[in-house]
């Protein structure tokens, strides 16, 4: 007889079987605009994961390798293959190439500020033209069937509160309210258009449906770090030592993916918008779960929330400071429904939303590896402890709040975003 107490050899798990690649050439096309973007590179992988699509994006120069080469090796076993496009905002002629023969389109290109000061017209008037190109493109095309354009909350709420807000896809932003925040008066002004020309100018020849996510987080594909999950990587990098007590909305950018998807064919999507919110959970909040899975690997996140008189005293030496004091301790909640019940998206646990930012950051190379980093977990990831981060911390176990149809076995150097592991049906 064995005995009991030596130690057996691990059980060898057979590997799984590889999965038959379906051919998709004569299935509907997609256009996805803005092919490089962070949520694009999500939506393209989803689309030739399924099989169901051939899938056409767009990109402002093919010459630029550097932010292709990552949309090349998305899915690179897709049959056919991503196909690449030029398209530029401001030309309305490479657009009228860019919609032929497909079926559905998913505009998400838009100028995004940077931190640098940028002129009005480099932003606005691209974002809101450029939407009046596409869907004018799309109007003399008779193959396009539906319109899915990305939008935001900024259009609904804004996103720098100044008040407690509760709100639903019949809020808009006042003009005055959005200030003079260029992106969130290019994502109002631009939703404001898009819905202006269904109204006028459409003639009824393809239908619009709109997706006004909140700050988007999740893993990393782009070549460049999205401005929505610069919070997470400031706290690994202890940008600062206390955070500032503000409430943050968040959604998983698996699900906006997944929701883009079943928007371009769902019939109830049609002339409507829909929100796609996550979580709303206080930044000190953030940093603990943060806190509980990186302090142990090295990297000294910060938990202590800022007195309002210390946001108050630094206000008058960082305008950035300053910009956020209307908002300290402002409320935000949307109301969901039509996310959960017209598009089946249930929310990824917002543990897994923030841990997967982190590690894909991290194994990408854009937050730098401490010397007692491990690596993603090699296992199966705990039970989601909701927006208690008390919870989260005591140890999590069970599927609960993991992202769609996958159990998420953590990251590989081949794979830094985890993509491979999303599919875009639920488990």
């Amino acid at each position: 007889m064995a005995d009991p107490t030596e130690q057996q050899p691990e059980t060898q798990e057979s590997p799984p079987e590889p999965r038959e690649i379906p051919d998709a050439s004569n299935c509907p096309l997609v256009l996805v605009t803005g092919a490089t973007g962070f949520i694009a590179n999500h939506i393209i992988y989803q689309l030739l994961h399924s099989g169901k699509y051939r899938v056409r994006g767009t990109v402002r120069n093919l010459k630029d390798d550097q932010r292709i080469d990552p949309l090349r090796h998305i899915f690179p076993e897709a049959k056919p293959p991503l196909e690449l496009v030029e398209a530029d905002l401001m030309q309305v002629d490479s657009w009228r190439e860019a919609v032929k023969d497909c079926t559905y389109v998913i505009h998400l290109a838009s100028p995004v500020p940077t931190g640098e000061a940028v002129e009005e017209d480099k932003i606005i008037k691209p974002a809101v033209e450029g939407t009046q190109h596409i869907l004018r493109a799309c109007k003399e095309n008779p193959s396009v069937k539906r319109v899915v354009y990305t939008s935001s909350i900024a259009a609904i709420s804004g996103l720098f509160l100044t008040k407690d807000v509760s709100a639903s896809e019949a809020d808009w932003l006042d003009d005055n309210e959005a200030g003079q925040v260029l992106y969130t008066r290019s994502k109002l002004l631009s939703e404001r258009a898009a819905w202006e020309f269904m109204k006028k100018e459409s003639d009824n020849s393809f239908e619009l449906a709109v997706i006004n996510p909140s700050m988007v987080m999740g893993p990393v594909t782009c070549d460049h770090i999205p401005a929505s999950v610069f919070f997470p990587k400031q706290c690994l990098e202890r940008y600062t030592s206390m955070i500032a007590h503000l409430h943050f909305p968040f959604v998983d950018v698996r699900d906006v993916a997944a929701a883009h998807i079943r928007a371009m064919t769902i019939p109830e999507a049609a002339g409507k918008r829909h929100i796609l919110h996550g979580h709303s959970m206080w930044l000190d909040d953030i940093a603990k779960i943060l806190a509980a899975e990186f302090k142990p690997q090295g990297y000294n996140v910060p938990t202590m929330t800022a007195p309002y008189f210390i946001m108050k005293m630094m206000s008058f030496f960082y305008t950035g400071t300053k910009s956020m004091l209307p908002s300290i301790g402002k409320t935000v909640a949307f109301d969901t429904s039509r996310m959960t019940q017209i598009l089946g998206i249930n929310p990824v646990g917002p543990r897994y939303t923030l841990l997967d930012t982190c590690y894909s950051m991290i194994e990408a190379g854009m937050i730098m590896e401490t010397d007692d980093y491990n690596g993603p977990p090699g296992m199966q990831r705990a039970e989601d402890g909701g927006d208690d981060p008390a919870a989260a911390e005591e140890g999590l176990a069970g599927e609960e709040g993991a992202p769609p149809g996958v159990v998420n076995k953590g990251f590989k150097k081949d794979d830094p975003a985890g993509l491979k592991s999303v599919t875009t049906e639920k488990a």
